[in-house]
């Protein structure tokens, strides 16, 4: 374990980087189809601290790959100069850190499935291999990152990218406006809390408590020092704390269907094609947030009072079976094998019956989301008055 000394204290690298453990493959069965879902790697603040700020300077402030230039022309700068983070960085933007993490996780993946296992082909082909991301800088810029671990001589790499309004990667809240109207009223049934450490941590570092982990985990990860008020007992506690608070709402029966139903459902239709014989996709990249993390965990049951670190990881494994040709999924959360909550905490669930599960799960657009066709369409067009 790595730790930064900060005084008589050590700031726990966990909150930075996942862990890349051994892989076991399965022995009964043969992998059909991978999809990695990752977080996006280490970034600037995404809220400004009124009382606490340092001088953030992003070496990369264009979308290509550190090292490697294989996306050109493909060069879009997102900052000019100075901003309010006194250094050349806007709102969550991918820093070095976060890239070359990304690049690792890439060149991890790279040595279990085309190295290892020989699953993908060791040259890019993309009717084999496909990349999808939110449109963000830091998730857009991560996905760079992690094709240039796993494929470093690629060119002319085309990644999908989403309206964001329209993306339930990203804009769920927007296709499902009672999600929206949850994230107020499931917070007041939580009844864990610390209101004392709250109000401290808060005060602090003058944001409100739902932005205190992204202040203080940005800054830390980045090697920049907390106000000399704030102990790294107090950052453990409320990351802790916090973490809690988020897992509880994400796997509440209320919310997993809301949230991340659809993006699931995204995910198993692609398991469909490859099992239909209309596919010939083997492994996707679904390059988004921490918020999908804890929102496929969610769905999936899994709590470790842990909050997901740049650059976290889940694998989705769709195998069959060589004695009955039954199709299995299995999940790898930062590299290790799930046991399943919602599925009897089985290592693995049958294709089948998570595919009952997500359709039983799945919210009726109209009746269960409180989706308004017109208030949408409004929303999203450029309305003039008379």
């Amino acid at each position: 374990m790595i730790f930064f000394l900060t005084g008589a204290t050590a700031f726990d690298y966990s909150y930075c980087a996942p862990n890349y453990p051994s892989y076991k493959p399965n022995q009964e069965a043969d992998l059909i189809q991978v999809q990695l879902l990752t977080r996006h790697g280490a970034r600037t603040p995404l809220h400004l601290s009124k009382n606490y700020s340092n001088h953030w300077k992003c070496m990369y402030d264009d979308m290509r790959s550190a090292g490697n230039d294989f996306l050109q022309p493909y060069h879009v700068h997102v900052s000019y100069g100075s901003s309010i983070f006194v250094g050349n960085c806007v709102y969550g933007q991918l820093i070095h850190t976060g890239k070359a993490g990304l690049a690792k996780l890439g060149k991890y993946l790279k040595k279990i499935y085309i190295d290892q296992l020989k699953f993908i082909p060791p040259n890019l082909d993309q009717e084999t291999v496909k990349f999808r991301t939110t449109q963000a800088h830091r998730t857009i810029n991560s996905q760079i990152s992690l094709i240039s671990g796993m494929y470093p001589h690629a060119s002319n790499v085309e990644m999908y990218i989403a309206d964001k309004n329209y993306d339930p990667w990203r804009r769920t809240s927007l296709l499902c406006p009672k999600f929206a109207k949850l994230q107020k009223t499931i917070p007041e049934d939580n009844h864990i809390t610390n209101q004392t450490l709250q109000d401290k941590i808060s005060n602090i570092l003058g944001v409100g408590w739902s932005s205190t982990n992204d202040v203080m985990t940005s800054a830390l990860c980045n090697n920049y020092k907390l106000p000399p008020n704030i102990t790294m007992k107090d950052v453990d506690d409320a990351i802790e704390l916090k973490t809690k608070q988020m897992q509880f709402f994400y796997s509440h029966s209320d919310v997993f269907p809301l949230f991340f139903s659809f993006c699931a459902s995204e995910m198993v239709n692609e398991m469909l094609k490859r099992m239909n014989g209309d596919s010939n996709t083997k492994f996707i990249h679904w390059s988004a947030h921490d918020g999908n993390i804890l929102g496929y965990l969610g769905l999936l049951g899994y709590t470790d009072n842990k909050w997901p670190p740049y650059g976290s990881y889940i694998l989705t494994e769709l195998l069959r079976f060589r004695s009955n040709g039954t199709y299995i999924v299995q999940f790898r959360y930062n590299g290790k094998l799930l046991k399943i909550p919602r599925f009897k905490n089985e290592t693995f669930v049958y294709f089948n019956d998570f595919l009952k599960f997500l359709t039983s799960s799945m919210p009726k657009f109209l009746n269960e989301c409180d989706f308004n066709t017109t208030q949408f369409k409004m929303s999203d067009t450029f309305y003039v008055s008379a």
